[in-house]
């Protein structure tokens, strides 16, 4: 969102204004409210503070409320240190220590109809420049009634990244295989994002030249977002719990979780 931070994935990419649109499958309207959640530091030396409850934060518990206009702070551990063998930082640095949360517009959408909402209005909100955001997209109908998709559109060059949208509701997700590939001009890049207000255990393995390469000890904090470069994993030459590597000299395979 807008121009990426130096540290993101992104950085050197653009200057992106997201768009969220959105499909009413009712007969009859229904309010969708739209969040931006993002990573933002903690002061150095700050006390780590419990994470936010749904009642404290000003959010709506049930699974297609609406969340109110607030601005909220989800606290997560700081990143790993290097030399940590038990997080190691290669598995990404994740938000920093805390996540911030601002409702950027709640707007009717009518039967049957679709809606285009551009997020530029709210750059000027945002402690910009950010590595990445994710977006929350709440709708009071009932659930699967609506429809959306989200694509960040650069302003100067034909490029738009669109983002995978998914269900909180839902359960448990496997991906499936997806390939990933590293070359001098192509980085691999796997976002994971916990969209609830408890941790998640995340598993996941990545497989070169036939080497299967598991991480099972990596846990996402409450709506935490981690950014995980298949290249650091790969360079790291960190051994998993099967004594397994990734070979150093892989330049393609698959990553499931």
């Amino acid at each position: 969102m807008g121009a990426p931070s130096k540290d993101s994935p992104f950085a050197g990419a653009g200057d992106f204004v997201p768009h969220v649109v959105v499909r009413n499958l009712l007969g009859t309207a229904q309010s969708v409210t739209i969040t931006i959640e993002y990573p933002q530091p903690a002061p150095v030396g700050a006390p780590l503070a419990a994470p936010s409850s749904p009642e404290t934060a000003g959010e709506d518990t049930g699974a297609t409320g609406l969340s109110s206009p607030a601005t909220n702070a989800h606290t997560i551990p700081r990143p790993p240190t290097p030399g940590d063998k038990t997080h190691h930082p290669e598995w990404g640095a994740g938000t920093g220590a805390t996540v911030g949360s601002m409702v950027v517009t709640s707007l009717p959408v009518g039967p049957y109809s679709t809606a285009d909402y551009s997020l530029a209005a709210a750059m000027s909100q945002l402690p910009l420049p950010l590595p990445f955001c994710s977006i929350r997209i709440q709708y009071s109908g009932a659930p699967g009634s609506l429809e959306a998709e989200v694509s960040s559109v650069e302003s100067k060059r034909d490029l738009v990244v669109d983002a995978r949208v998914e269900n909180e509701g839902n359960g448990w997700a496997g991906s499936g295989a997806n390939p990933w590939h590293l070359d001098k001009n192509t980085e691999s890049i796997l976002f994971l994002t916990n969209m609830s207000d408890q941790s998640a255990r995340i598993g996941f393995s990545i497989t070169a030249a036939g080497i299967h390469y598991y991480l099972t000890q990596l846990k996402l904090n409450p709506h935490e977002t981690r950014a995980l470069n298949i290249r650091s994993l790969r360079d790291a030459q960190l051994a998993d719990f099967k004594k397994s590597k990734i070979p150093a000299a892989a330049n393609d395979g698959s990553v499931s979780w």
